[in-house]
């Protein structure tokens, strides 16, 4: 449950921290999201195993 959490804390956050609808689809958010998301992956397939 604590990876979880730390995921979502993290990726609003970051969400928040947009100022326009245009900042949503610059390559930086992308990125960070894609980084997010493989991290969640990751911790998905770490405690599964």
């Amino acid at each position: 449950m604590a990876p979880y959490t730390f995921i979502s804390v993290q990726t609003g956050s970051f969400l928040s921290q947009l100022n326009s609808f245009d900042d949503l689809f610059s390559l930086r958010t992308f990125l960070t999201l894609g980084l997010i998301a493989t991290v969640a992956g990751c911790t998905g397939l770490a405690v599964a195993r």
